[in-house]
């Protein structure tokens, strides 16, 4: 056995303590970064406060508690139907809990999403933010594309997302 004084076998064990405190945080982080990137993502960052959600046609503003509805068509009479708060709410939170997959294989179809015209564009205020969030919806191959340029990133959307997000509108 070794001989060591009181002050040497001290040493020891702050040196092994420290090893296993590194040892297990880093197998820790190895741990949970196994797969390089999530493959299901949230749309909005995380504890966003919506500001504004502007679609191509139609305009929600929040005021205080409630919303506010703006049109960008005044020809259109029936375009200026007021919705109810509830509806609005609904929809800016479908949003805020949507969760889609990432696109990882993008770089074939890169080219080709870029030529498609976008079916629509949404625009989100968050507070805190000095630039919008803005989100382009394009369909290639009967797939829905939603591209987050503040993210730089292509989310897949399902059908039935799509019609939540998209429809209500």
């Amino acid at each position: 056995m070794i001989q060591l004084s009181r002050a040497g076998w001290n040493n020891v064990i702050i040196y092994s303590m420290l090893l296993m405190i590194f040892l297990f945080n880093g197998l820790h982080h190895k741990l949970i970064s196994s797969d390089s990137e999530q493959v299901i993502q949230a749309i909005f960052p995380e504890q966003s406060f919506v500001l504004t959600l502007s679609y191509r046609d139609v305009t929600f503003e929040r005021i205080g508690t409630s919303w506010r509805t703006k049109t960008h068509q005044t020809s259109n009479e029936q375009s200026l139907q007021t919705r109810a708060v509830e509806q609005i709410s609904q929809l800016v939170n479908q949003w805020q809990t949507s969760e889609a997959e990432i696109a990882t294989d993008i770089a074939p179809l890169q080219a080709q999403l870029k030529q498609v015209a976008t079916l629509d564009t949404v625009t989100v205020w968050f507070a805190g933010q000095a630039e919008p969030a803005v989100y382009d919806l394009i369909e290639l191959n009967n797939q829905f594309y939603l591209f987050d340029h503040l993210g730089q990133r292509w989310f897949l959307l399902t059908a039935a997302l799509h019609r939540q997000l998209f429809s209500n509108k």
